[in-house]
């Protein structure tokens, strides 16, 4: 089964009235009012900021499986003025005025009032939800590239086997392999982060949340005031999701006759061969890291009749929530 994660950037050209100081001029048609403002909240976002569209495929032979397209845009609505509500038929057409902030912060600082005194509660409640909106936009996105992690995210080829006894006869099935970063996976992840991070900081400055990623020569640090994205990160190559070596017996009509999961060396031994994620402040990818190990099984007389049937052997990525 393939995976195809690719980044698309679309920018939308709209035709659109832009006011004073950088408001655009948006038109939303719903049922309802505040339905029609969430309509045209999201073209305004779209129209300043752009559209970032990612596309997950999956597919097994000729047979599309899964088809997934999320679609993230980095910004927020800072400020709004109602021009005009007409109603229309059985829908509300309204005419806004917005302001769009790029939602990539240097701080938490979302607005601010415009005097000592005022507090506008149904803009302040508006940005709000808009920022939150686009945060779980990005969380969808960063779902979307790391939902394949482990098994579209490492490569892992294998020898030929060699059968050899130890000291008690018992016959050992030995298979060398070598494993690494799928670079394609490296790509998507690397701009994933680029979409997601939050604005400058200096550059020898560590942010709250940081990942960093070193693959052929480059050296990416991206950072995040977002603690939440660097949890969802981490959640997704640990626990049930952990990287995991799966061995796997079939007979001639692909039958499963035989199945084990081991530990890679780089996790049994915690050698950051491929990446460090016990750091509380940041992940850091190694992604020019190669394993090589092999992987052995000994198998008891009694089981000479699953060895009889065997015709393939097969090692592949999993996680350890697969590993039964």
């Amino acid at each position: 089964m393939n995976k195809l994660l690719r980044l698309v950037a679309c920018l939308l050209f709209v035709t659109s009235a832009v006011a004073e100081n950088n408001y655009i001029r948006v038109v939303g048609t719903a049922p309802t009012l505040e339905l029609a403002k969430e309509l045209a909240f999201r073209e305004a976002i779209q129209i300043r900021v752009g559209t970032i569209v990612l596309s997950e495929r999956e597919s097994s032979f000729e047979n599309t499986l899964k088809d997934n397209v999320s679609v993230y845009s980095a910004g927020y609505v800072d400020d709004f003025k109602i021009i005009s509500v007409i109603p229309k038929n059985s829908n509300v057409v309204v005419t806004l005025d917005v302001l769009v902030a790029d939602s990539k912060l240097m701080n938490q600082k979302l607005s601010q009032g415009k005097d000592k005194k005022s507090f506008d509660g149904e803009k302040v409640v508006t940005t709000l939800n808009s920022f939150l909106q686009q945060k779980q936009k990005g969380d969808r996105l960063l779902q979307t590239v790391m939902g394949s992690y482990p098994k579209n995210a490492f490569v892992i080829n294998q020898q030929p086997y060699v059968l050899t006894l130890d000291s008690y006869r018992n016959t050992i099935l030995n298979i060398p392999y070598t494993m690494q970063w799928n670079k394609d996976f490296i790509v998507a992840m690397r701009e994933a982060m680029g979409l997601l991070e939050d604005n400058t900081y200096k550059s020898s400055a560590m942010a709250p949340a940081n990942v960093v990623i070193n693959s052929q020569g480059d050296r990416d640090w991206f950072k995040f005031n977002d603690m939440p994205t660097l949890y969802n990160i981490k959640n997704e190559m640990s626990g049930s999701k952990e990287l995991r070596i799966g061995l796997e017996m079939l007979n001639g009509n692909g039958k499963s006759l035989y199945k084990r999961c081991y530990a890679p060396n780089a996790i049994s031994n915690r050698k950051p061969v491929f990446y460090d994620i016990y750091d509380t402040r940041g992940i850091f990818i190694f992604g020019n890291g190669v394993e090589s190990g092999i992987i052995q099984l000994q198998i008891p007389p009694e089981y000479n009749p699953v060895i009889q049937q065997t015709s393939k052997i097969e090692l592949s990525v999993v996680n350890i929530g697969s590993c039964n």
